[in-house]
């Protein structure tokens, strides 16, 4: 840089950058990476610019910002399995594009340039950027890991599989970029074989979510505060279904575009829109989770939320059918992330607060592997789509701490966390509140697992155990209720990248690594894994169905007004016990009632919204009788995405679209069989297992069950 003393030279101390263009060569000269203030949503963007020359004369320089998301989306959306990956760097190391990078879109601050040495160490991958920053070609196989993570990188972690790498470079002709991909030792991209007698169906498959610009004859009505259809579920193209995703992510959709995808979808056009080969009959094959979840859609209705299953091949599937925005993709979110990070569990995410009108809800995923004809799977076999069920906190905490006979009785306090130690149960979360103060509540936040009192109940003088609830990521804390047990971290609210660590507290935290001032480098050493950068935030906001929804029916009428009491009123979605009036004054028992969510959804009257006066003796209406707990287990809603699996797996073939290798195809099949493995721990568990009758009727297993097997030691802290 050049510090300018004198004002009147700003304009042109500044057009010496364009001198320097001008002196180069007629090779076209990129600028850094930057963040254009003067436009809106673009990213990062890139300024390609050209001397002009003219009678061998050069009179100035032309220059064109470029999107880098349009400019590099064949490196971005490059996918040919989970383990293999492209990147772009300079002359100088700096990291154009890369996998543990952010997209280039999501942007809106300058970033800092990035050594490419941070990001692929070790020193055979020194040597390939050695290489790639001198301009030259090559290829090289060795082991190297990967970076996988486990939801949001900054509070859950990652996993660092070792994976044999074959790493191919080149100079990108007339600039001083390189570019290398990297392919995962037996990766690759697989799609169903096309034309399959049972994935050429003569019914509608496919509802684009574009309602909007494409109304279709379906009954409307309002789910939660979205405007939705409960006769379909809605299917979305994110931009990882396309040939060219840029294209399409920056495209205005007119009714022209989604007439389009809906008839090549449902077989009434061969004409491809763009739609990559093979989506077509992924979302056939998805289809069967439509005609579960509809088929039992007024019985889970009543305690799921929300169904849902997104693939690697790109589309999203959502019951009931609601519109998503434009730039919707699910790679980038957490609930994806987990499951693929969590393989063969059933992964329970943390409460948070649902954006579309729901209030506290917890979401389970379970992961779906490619096929194998043995049907035994290990969890590092690659996946290829997640399905998730969104339920109400308050149904599901209560139902799953019904299962556990200790956390009914008044002398112990029940508490699940899940595998980073965030809250997924606590009884704060059940407090009568404006605003909810749940989403990445750490355990160390709430109690102290040290010098709390003796219960006598547990051996060896412990206060409390924790047991692992099987085939998932979470565990249930049983404690004695009278025990006092202080927060150990002071803060809950602090992010980890802004809390050094000490030695005196819990707190999530960081830790420095070391800098070389000689060698102008930080000490990350080989042996550490590889953390990509903190994400920015991908929730985008949902569309307005405010005016839509006016005057619609509910999806679901749950009865909320017949509802005597509390037990009751939680026992299905979309309601709330009422206790407080928007004033925080308590109502009597005369007042307090069972109402629907949007009046009360924290046990507090929404101001503005009529509460419902009752009584709890109301002649003439038909009482709800609580529910025991015993005949609706945690897996009940899951279990229709078992069901699905089932269904799926007849009419799955899969067939390589890429590989360096011809190879037979030994395991054809998809199947929903989770990780083969002996179970040795011994637990208190939900049932997992859940059957099907030829009718299709599902029957479900003893709600609370001791394990038979034999047991080791409980754990403790």
């Amino acid at each position: 840089y050049e510090l300018v003393q004198n004002p009147v030279n700003l304009k042109e101390s500044m057009a010496r950058y364009y001198r320097f263009i001008s002196n180069s060569a007629s090779d076209p000269v990129f600028s850094v990476p930057f963040v254009d203030p003067q436009s809106n949503k673009t990213g990062l963007v890139m300024s390609l610019c050209l001397p002009i020359i003219s009678n061998a004369v050069r009179e100035g320089v032309v220059c064109s910002d470029i999107r880098l998301s349009e400019l590099l989306s064949d490196i971005q959306y490059f996918k040919e399995g989970e383990l293999s990956h492209a990147f772009l760097i300079d002359g100088q190391g700096r990291v154009m594009l890369h996998y543990l990078q952010p997209f280039p879109q999501a942007f809106n601050y300058e970033p800092d340039p990035i050594d490419v040495r941070t990001l692929e160490r070790g020193s055979d991958a020194a040597e390939v950027v050695a290489s790639m920053m001198s301009g030259g070609t090559g290829n090289r196989t060795f082991m190297s890991k990967r970076t996988i993570p486990r939801g949001s990188v900054l509070y859950e972690g990652i996993v660092s599989p070792l994976v044999r790498s074959h790493y191919f470079w080149t100079n990108v002709a007339g600039t001083n970029f390189s570019l290398c991909v990297v392919l995962g030792d037996n990766d690759d991209q697989k799609v169903l074989q096309a034309d399959q007698q049972l994935l050429v169906r003569n019914e509608e498959i496919f509802l684009y979510h574009r309602r909007d610009i494409y109304p279709r004859d379906f009954s409307d009505c309002r789910h939660y505060s979205r405007f939705a259809t409960k006769e379909k579920s809605m299917v979305m193209l994110t931009p990882h279904a396309f040939d060219d995703p840029i294209a399409y992510l920056f495209k205005s959709e007119t009714a022209g575009d989604a007439k389009a995808y809906t008839d090549y979808m449902n077989r009434q056009s061969s004409n491809r829109y763009g739609i990559k080969v093979g989506v077509r009959d992924s979302v056939s094959a998805t289809y069967e989770a439509e005609k579960i979840w509809i088929r039992n859609r007024e019985d889970f209705a009543k305690f799921v939320v929300w169904r849902y299953l997104g693939t690697e091949d790109g589309h999203l599937r959502v019951f009931p059918a609601v519109q998503i925005t434009h730039d919707y993709d699910h790679f980038t979110r957490a609930w994806w992330k987990r499951t693929m990070g969590l393989k063969g569990q059933n992964v329970v995410i943390a409460p948070y607060i649902d954006l579309w009108g729901a209030g506290m809800v917890v979401t389970m995923c379970k992961a779906l592997y490619e096929g194998k004809t043995n049907g035994n799977h290990a969890e590092t076999d690659k996946a290829t789509a997640s399905i998730c069920i969104d339920f109400p906190y308050s149904y599901f905490s209560r139902m799953f701490i019904s299962k556990y006979p200790d956390c009914s009785r008044k002398e112990y306090n029940c508490i699940i966390v899940d595998i980073n130690g965030f809250l997924v149960v606590h009884p704060d979360f059940s407090l009568i509140t404006n605003d909810p103060d749940i989403e990445r509540i750490h355990l160390g936040a709430k109690l102290s697992l040290q010098n709390t009192e003796e219960v006598d109940r547990f051996p060896d003088g412990k206060n409390f155990k924790i047991v692992k609830v099987r085939d998932s990521n979470i565990f249930i804390i049983i404690k004695s209720a009278t025990s006092s047990s202080p927060a150990c971290c002071s803060d809950s609210k602090i992010s980890p990248d802004a809390y050094t660590c000490a030695s005196q507290d819990c707190c999530l935290c960081y830790t420095t690594a070391s800098y070389d001032v000689c060698k102008n480098s930080r000490n990350f050493m080989e042996v550490n894994p590889t953390c990509s950068a903190r994400v920015p935030d991908s929730n985008t906001p949902s569309p307005n169905d405010t005016n839509r929804i006016k005057g619609l029916p509910v999806c679901y009428d749950v009865a909320c007004q017949n509802r005597q009491n509390i037990s009751s009123c939680y026992d299905v979605a979309g309601c709330g016990w009422c206790e407080q009036n928007y004033m925080g004054n308590i109502l009597g028992e005369d007042q307090a009632c069972c109402n629907i969510h949007e009046v009360c959804p924290f046990g507090k009257q929404v101001e503005g919204k009529v509460l419902r006066h009752c009584s709890h003796e109301v002649p003439g209406t038909a009482t709800v009788a609580p529910s025991t707990g015993d005949n609706v287990p945690l897996i009940a809603g899951i279990s229709a995405g078992i069901v699905i699996l089932v269904a799926i797996i007849v009419i799955l073939v899969v067939c390589l679209i890429r590989r360096a290798k011809p190879k037979e195809l030994d395991d054809p099949y998809i199947t929903p069989i989770s990780t083969q493995r002996e179970n040795t721990e011994h637990q208190l568990h939900v049932n997992y297992v859940v059957s099907t009758s030829s009718e299709g009727s599902t029957e479900y297993p003893p709600a609370y069950k001791e394990s038979s097997e034999s047991p080791e030691p409980d754990r403790y802290i």
